[in-house]
C-alpha cells in the first residue's frame, strides 16, 4: 500500500521526543511490511470516513485518510491528543 504524510504530519512528528520518532520510523517500516502485524493495531476508527490509526508504542498513536491510491497519514501524537482527535472525527 502506498503511503505519505503532510505538512502538518511532520511538523507534528518533529515535536515529539526523538526515542518516539524513532519508533514511528521503526513501526513505519514494519506497516510497510504487514500493515495488520498485531503490534500495530492498525484499525478504522471512523464508521464513514476511511480514517485509520496506527499505534506508536503505548502512549501514542498516528491517523491517516485511506484513499484510492493509498494512505495518506496527517497526525501523530499521544494518545490522550489522539482520543480528542478522534471526538472531533
Amino acid at each position: 500500500m502506498k503511503s505519505r504524510t503532510n505538512q502538518a504530519f511532520r511538523d507534528l512528528l518533529a515535536q515529539l521526543p526523538k526515542p518516539v520518532q524513532d519508533l514511528a520510523r521503526k513501526n513505519y517500516l514494519l506497516w510497510q511490511k504487514d500493515p495488520r502485524h498485531k503490534s500495530l493495531r492498525f484499525k478504522q476508527v471512523h464508521k464513514e470516513k476511511q480514517i485509520y490509526s496506527i499505534r506508536i508504542g503505548r502512549k501514542f498513536r498516528a491517523l491517516g485518510e485511506l484513499g484510492s491510491d493509498g494512505i495518506s497519514w496527517y497526525w501523530i501524537g499521544s494518545h490522550e491528543q489522539y482520543d480528542q482527535e478522534i471526538r472531533k472525527l
